[in-house]
């Protein structure tokens, strides 16, 4: 290879990565122009005090922004870097702020209520403790220094002790302090006892909803729990009308503005999940829909529980692994008591947004 072929290549390379930078400044400036003519079709706001919305670009937070604009509400949403006009919802402020170092007294100017969406998803302890359970605290704290006082906090179902086969509501303890069920675990149940104590101690309204394994039916991905791809072939794991529970994102979206609507009127609590719960046979069917090429096979889960403990095993000896993986509990699922989901469900009624202009 000569010097000259190299420098020839790079130039190459310079040139598509030129060339790339100007499709995407191009496609940036039509983004922004879709984004100026939506905001003139919305409804105006009705007067009511700004929603900040933390976690606004997230699956289940940008629909809430989105469900809250087109009810009315003025919404200013908080991201670490200000997204791009393609990944904004219009009509939505969007501020940028580190949670964990606090946000600045004018983000809470005008703001009547908080909801609160924002997590850390991976990395370790130290991770969950910066941006989820420090980041919970400098958030009510500050909006309790700047006079609001209602705060909606999205915790998550995985938050609670196992059933181990009883059914499980509102009145289910948190497993609060358990590492061994993971750092994201450990940092959402953390995170919601915190948000609960400074309500108390600050004198806000503090109201939790944890959301079961999101789902967003209008772009669906099937949830972890109901099996998985392998080549042309879906393992589904399972009987086919065994129910498997999951919350839609349009389902989260519209109950979360229903709590803002009338928080007073809304419940403390709720397990948040579709009620009555879809069949595993329906979520794949969902799954088999959009992808042809796909065919679901059914795997027993009688059958995984009996493979389950030589699977154990074999981590053990072959894989050195000190907690191995329980295969069976990864697929299998809480019941859930859904009487307060379906009641909140119900109340928050038909989605404020028309078909035609929701997100992706």
């Amino acid at each position: 290879m000569t010097a000259q072929s190299i420098v020839d290549t790079v130039a190459i390379c310079e040139q598509l990565g030129h060339a790339l930078d100007e499709a995407e400044r191009r496609s940036e400036a039509s983004a922004e122009a879709r984004l100026q003519a939506a905001q003139a079709t919305l409804p105006p706001t009705d007067g009511r005090g700004v929603v900040l919305v933390t976690g606004g670009t997230g699956l289940l937070g940008r629909r809430v922004v989105e469900e809250l604009r087109y009810a009315g509400h003025p919404v200013r949403t908080v991201a670490r870097r200000m997204p791009p006009p393609s990944a904004r919802v219009p009509g939505v402020q969007y501020v940028t702020g580190d949670l964990a170092r606090g946000l600045e007294p004018q983000v809470f100017q005008g703001v009547d209520a908080v909801v609160h969406c924002a997590a850390e998803t991976a990395g370790g302890k130290s991770d969950q403790q910066r941006n989820s359970i420090a980041a919970t605290k400098m958030l009510i704290e500050g909006a309790a220094a700047a006079g609001v006082r209602k705060v909606l906090h999205v915790s998550s179902l995985a938050v609670l002790k196992p059933g181990n086969g009883r059914m499980v509501d509102e009145k289910t303890a948190v497993d609060a302090g358990n590492l061994e069920r993971g750092p994201y675990v450990w940092g959402k149940a953390e995170s919601e006892l915190l948000a609960e104590r400074l309500g108390r101690d600050l004198g806000l309204q503090v109201k939790v909803v944890r959301p079961g394994p999101l789902v967003d039916y209008a772009a669906y991905q099937p949830p972890g729990r109901l099996g998985r791809e392998v080549g042309p072939w879906y393992v589904a794991i399972g009987g086919r009308r065994t129910p498997l529970s999951v919350l839609d994102v349009g389902t989260g979206a519209r109950v979360i503005r229903s709590y803002v609507d009338d928080f007073d009127a809304a419940p403390d609590m709720v397990n948040l999940v579709e009620s009555p719960a879809p069949t595993r046979a329906e979520l794949a069917e969902r799954l088999v829909a959009g992808r042809s090429d796909l065919k679901v096979v059914w795997f027993p889960a009688t059958l995984l529980k009996m493979l389950s403990g030589p699977a154990k095993l074999l981590q053990r000896w072959v894989m050195g692994a000190s907690k191995p993986l329980d295969v069976y509990a990864a697929f299998s699922s809480e019941q859930y008591q859904p009487d307060v989901a379906r009641a909140v469900i119900t109340r928050a009624g038909q989605s404020t947004v028309p078909a035609r202009a929701r997100v992706a």
